[in-house]
């Protein structure tokens, strides 16, 4: 009678080669399938990209907007300048109306402010994070005077400095033309803007005296963004010159179109 022999790995170690090789084999497969998705940082990154959008587009809504500050205590706290956010004001009357001008962005790109123009003629800027406007109305800080401050065009007359530094704004030089080379005026370019991009763009101007020989030009644009567009500028009449003063209109210059 045959004895019946049993077949054993003459060695342990190659038998457990023998063994799992093939299965780290199919593990490393499947792991390199699996794992672009179950990490999906495409999808993580549309979502906080889709409400950083909508966060600085909800901003935007309040851009011509007028606000009343009432002096409480705990008041509405303003920044002169964006590289000095240590040196916070507040507004020392009782009360005091404001017009937020436009959305700003930190250097840091960490915070966002609103550009603001106060009744006196003060510049300034007040954090928009946090909903920290919301909460200064839900405070009774700050006071809503209407949806919107938009002086249309022909409603008031004007003097004749102000319609001087009207025009001076509206011939002011800004972007580089590439087909002639040299610059193209305010005025014109809001044309071009009109005929070639955004066919019911309107705009009109608005102006403020700050001195006898100094005075505020804001030009108000709809139909060129979602929201309504403010810049500004800052004339001076003796010395002749046209400076821009809020972003909006800064970033015209020196950009070729």
């Amino acid at each position: 009678m045959k004895s019946r022999k049993t077949w054993i790995f003459p060695n342990f170690s190659k038998a457990i080669r023998f063994l799992f090789l093939p299965c780290f084999f199919l593990l490393f497969l499947t792991t390199e399938k699996v794992s672009p998705q179950m990490a999906t940082p495409t999808d993580t990154e549309k979502v906080i990209e889709a409400y950083e959008k909508e966060k600085i587009a909800r901003w935007k809504r309040n851009v011509g907007k007028r606000f009343l500050v009432v002096r409480t205590v705990r008041p509405v706290e303003f920044f002169k300048s964006l590289d000095d956010l240590q040196r916070g004001f507040v507004i020392q009357k009782e009360k005091e109306g404001f017009l937020i001008t436009e959305v700003v962005q930190h250097p840091s790109g960490t915070m966002n402010f609103y550009h603001v123009l106060f009744d006196s003629g003060q510049l300034g800027y007040l954090g928009a994070d946090g909903n920290y406007l919301e909460m200064k109305i839900l405070e009774k800080s700050l006071i809503p005077l209407s949806k919107k401050d938009q002086p249309r065009k022909g409603t008031s007359r004007l003097k004749e400095s102000s319609v001087k530094a009207m025009e001076m704004v509206k011939k002011h030089l800004i972007k580089m033309d590439p087909m002639t080379g040299g610059k193209i005026s305010v005025e014109s370019w809001m044309k071009e803007l009109k005929n070639k991009k955004f066919p019911r763009l309107t705009w009109w101007y608005d102006v403020r005296e700050i001195s006898p020989s100094w005075l505020r030009v804001i030009q108000w644009s709809e139909g060129e963004e979602a929201s309504l567009v403010i810049r500004i500028w800052r004339v001076d009449l003796v010395a002749q010159q046209v400076f821009p003063e809020n972003q909006s209109a800064q970033r015209w210059y020196g950009i070729s179109f």
